[in-house]
Parts: C-alpha cells; sequence; structure tokens
C-alpha cells in the first residue's frame, strides 16, 4: 500500500474518531446541561408556590388541613397555564360544550412534598434516592416549613426529548460535513506530504538507471527537506567516488602502460638481434620490474586502507623522538644527495600522541624521501615541530623546486604527479603520499601541503594529543 493511501486512512481514521467523540460528548453534556437548565428554572417558577404556600400557612395557623384535605394540596401545587375562557357575544347562547371538551383532572405533582419547619413530610410523595432542592416558606421573618423539590435526572417531558433531538440531529448533520471537510483534507495534505517522498524515489530511480546527474529539489527546512539534502549530498558523492574510480582506473592503466612498453621494447630488440642479452640489458628490466612491483604494492596498500582492512597497534609514542630516530636513518641519504637536513624539532616533549610507531614511521620515511627525491641538489630540509591546541603540529619544509599552491592542493591525490621537476623519473609510484593522507587519516590526524618559504614544498601534519610527557 502507497504511503500515501496509508496517510489518508490515518488522518481520515482519527478526524471520524474524534467526530465521534465530539458528538457523543456534545449530546450528553447537552442533556445534562438541558436538564440542570430545567432544575433552576423550575427553581424559580416554583416561587409562586411557596406564596400559596404561605398564604395558605397564615389563613390556618398549620399545615393540619391539608393534611385532612389532599385536594387543597394538588389545588396549590398545580402548576397548569390558566385556561381562558372565551365568553359568547351578548344575543348569542354559549354552545353547548361537549364532554371531550372539559379539562381533565391532572393528578398531583409528584415532583413536590411539604415539609414542617423540622423537615418532616407533611404530604406528598416521598422523594427517595433523589436529590431535593429545598425551598423555604417564610412567615413574618421565620421559617415555618419546607417546599421539596426533586431535581430532575433526566428528560421526561416529550417536548423536551423532541428539542434534543432536534439539536442532535442538527449535530449530526454539521458532523458528517465536518467530516466530508476532513477527508477532503486529509486527501489533500498526504499528497502535500508524499510529494517529496515520491520525488525522492524518482530521483533514486534515474540514479539506479545510471542517470548521474539527477537531483531532487529542495524545498523547506523541514525533517524531509533534510533528507532531500543528504540524498543529494550522497549522490553528489555516489557521482564523485565513481569518476575517482574511472580516473584511478585511467591513471593506473597509463602508469602500467610506460614500464610495459619498455619492458615490451627490450625484449622485441632482444629477439630481434638489436640487443644483446647483457648486464645492461638486464638491468634495464630489472629496473622495470621493480617499478612494477612497487607500483602493485602500493595500490594493495593503498585499497587495504579504504577498506579499513589494516590494524593499527595504538600506543603512546614521543612524537619528537619518533622524528629524529627517521632523521637519524637517512641522514647519510640526504649527505650523499649533498642535502642539508636540518633538526629544528624541540627539545621538550608537551604531549604524546597515540598511535601505531610503524606506521608513523611509514609516513615519515615517504615524506623524507619524497623531499629528498625531488630537492635540488646543495638545498636544505628543515623539520620543525609544535604543540597547539591539544595538537601536535610537524612541518617538513624543503627548497627548490618551487610548487604552484594548485599543485600543493593536489599532491596527495593517488597517481598525481608535479610535472616536470617531480616527476616518474624519480621512480615513484605516485601513490606515497595518497598512502600518508590514509595513515594520518586512520590516526585522526590531518595533512596537507603549501608553498614553501624555502621555495620549494611544505608538508604539514597534526596527531591528536593523549597524554602528557612522562
Amino acid at each position: 500500500m502507497r504511503i500515501s493511501y496509508k496517510l489518508f486512512i490515518a488522518m481520515s481514521s482519527t478526524a471520524v474518531m474524534a467526530l465521534l467523540l465530539m458528538l457523543g460528548f456534545t449530546k450528553w453534556t447537552m442533556q445534562q446541561g438541558f436538564v440542570e437548565y430545567l432544575n433552576a428554572l423550575d427553581e424559580a417558577n416554583y416561587a409562586a408556590t411557596v406564596d400559596k404556600l404561605r398564604s395558605h400557612y397564615k389563613a390556618n395557623g398549620g399545615w393540619y388541613l391539608l393534611q385532612d384535605q389532599p385536594h387543597l394540596w394538588n389545588q396549590i401545587t398545580d402548576d397548569r397555564p390558566a385556561v381562558r375562557i372565551n365568553r359568547p357575544e351578548h344575543g348569542r347562547r354559549r354552545p353547548r360544550r361537549e364532554r371531550d371538551d372539559w379539562p381533565a383532572e391532572k393528578p398531583p405533582n409528584n415532583r413536590l412534598t411539604l415539609y414542617d419547619v423540622n423537615r418532616h413530610k407533611v404530604i406528598g410523595p416521598d422523594p427517595r434516592d433523589k436529590e431535593v432542592v429545598f425551598l423555604a416558606i417564610d412567615v413574618e421573618g421565620e421559617t415555618v416549613g419546607w417546599l421539596g423539590l426533586a431535581s430532575r435526572r433526566e428528560l421526561e417531558a416529550a417536548a423536551d426529548l423532541s428539542f434534543i433531538e432536534q439539536q442532535s440531529r442538527k449535530f449530526v448533520v454539521f458532523g458528517l460535513s465536518l467530516l466530508f471537510v476532513s477527508v477532503v483534507v486529509s486527501s489533500i495534505l498526504a499528497r502535500h506530504f508524499t510529494k517529496p517522498i515520491r520525488a525522492l524515489a524518482w530521483t533514486s530511480k534515474r540514479l539506479s538507471e545510471g542517470d548521474l546527474k539527477a537531483r531532487t529539489r529542495v524545498k523547506g527546512n523541514d525533517e524531509i527537506s533534510q533528507l532531500t539534502r543528504d540524498f543529494n549530498s550522497m549522490a553528489e558523492s555516489l557521482v564523485s567516488s565513481l569518476e575517482r574510480r574511472q580516473q584511478l582506473l585511467a591513471d593506473v592503466a597509463h602508469e602500467l602502460r610506460t614500464p610495459l612498453s619498455i619492458l615490451r621494447g627490450e625484449i622485441e630488440a632482444i629477439e630481434d638481434g638489436v640487443r644483446e642479452l647483457g648486464p645492461g640489458t638486464l638491468a634495464s628490466i630489472q629496473q622495470e620490474v621493480r617499478r612494477l612491483t612497487r607500483m602493485v604494492d602500493d595500490l594493495h596498500q593503498l585499497a587495504q586502507w579504504d577498506n579499513a582492512s589494516t590494524h593499527l597497534d595504538m600506543e603512546p609514542l614521543d612524537p619528537i623522538q619518533l622524528t629524529r630516530r627517521r632523521m637519524h636513518r637517512m641522514a647519510a641519504n640526504f649527505a650523499s644527495a649533498n642535502l642539508d637536513l636540518i633538526d629544528e624539532l624541540p627539545d621538550n616533549v608537551m604531549g604524546l600522541v597515540e598511535g601505531d610507531e610503524s606506521r608513523l614511521g611509514q609516513v615519515l620515511d615517504n615524506l623524507l624521501d619524497n623531499s629528498l627525491r625531488y630537492t635540488d641538489a646543495g638545498g636544505l630540509v628543515r623539520i620543525t615541530a609544535q604543540w597547539k591546541d591539544d595538537q601536535f603540529l610537524l612541518m617538513i619544509d624543503d627548497s627548490a623546486p618551487a610548487v604552484s599552491n594548485r599543485e600543493a592542493s593536489k599532491i596527495f591525490e593517488r597517481l598525481y604527479r608535479v610535472e616536470p621537476s617531480r616527476s616518474r623519473k624519480y621512480g615513484g609510484s605516485g601513490l606515497g603520499l595518497a598512502i600518508c593522507r590514509s595513515i594520518i587519516e586512520a590516526h585522526n590526524g590531518r595533512i596537507w601541503a603549501k608553498p614553501s618559504l624555502l621555495g620549494g614544498l611544505k608538508i604539514l601534519l597534526t596527531l591528536p594529543v593523549k597524554g602528557s610527557a612522562p
């Protein structure tokens, strides 16, 4: 069942239940209120009966006559409206009244009871199990008796019941009209609320069919609008991921084509007798094989980082000591390349980092090797560090050749090389810095590059500080 139908049924069912409850409660309160109104009206109407009883008491000096002559009680409590008698015109005989025209004798009022001053019953029915309102009968400022009026508990008169029925029918008609409006509004709201969901479903279907440019238009700032924004962001990420994958495949194919072409040329030259299978030829072939092996190993390692399948042995580390050990290991290589490796690391360790020593050492080796390969002879490489805002910041600056801001922002992309000075002729696979970024991000750190004041490239990396130095 479509969600719009579910919403429509839910809202319509809620409206129906609310309407039924409202009608039932309205009818009940109307009946109760009408009964209370009639009781209050009775108290006012029977004020005349109290006056009659007061006059009777004054004339007879007590209630004994009512006990002896009950018909007097019926006359006093008779609350029927007076019957108007039309007199015949002069000279015309009054028509003989038919027997049926005579007013029938009204039964006694069963709601009225007379009590003496001590509220002992004098005459009238005994209102058992009924709520009684007592109206005082005062003579010359002294209470001489009470008129008991049994309150109504429900409607009994036909006119009263007819009035309630009429009002109930009107409420039912109004309720049905309100129900019709509720159903129409529920249908409109259900379509309105599900419209963005239908749009998302249509966009997802287009994406699944290969239309990577499909997006859903965002309107408003509610939860569905936020869901739409997240969906569009997910679609952008998907497209970006697919583009990077396609670009990676193209770059890998391009990178593999060069050593394979060299290998094929060497082998064909040997087969054609152009070159002899000597030490020089074997060395060239071996160099290309090593290059291919290194690229395959780097691709495999990068895939492991992408899949989060590489285990890290985390432990507290002194970043200054770790950096200096890696510098000392490569000091001879820098001297052979006629490069000055300058240690400007602080002596005071302000905090430790938590990390995998071998993986962070791999990052330092790659960064130092990168500077060693691409810095012009006679230049220098300077390493500094500092602690800032619970972060350890390591900086590696090298001298010329220079790198632009645009190139510096891309050097951590896979298979990216700065041409021509930092080219593949130095033996790099183009994946080393991408692997460094994956390792640092796995340590909840950050690594980036920018042009160095020394004329070359500046690498900056941060790691969170986890503890103080011993």
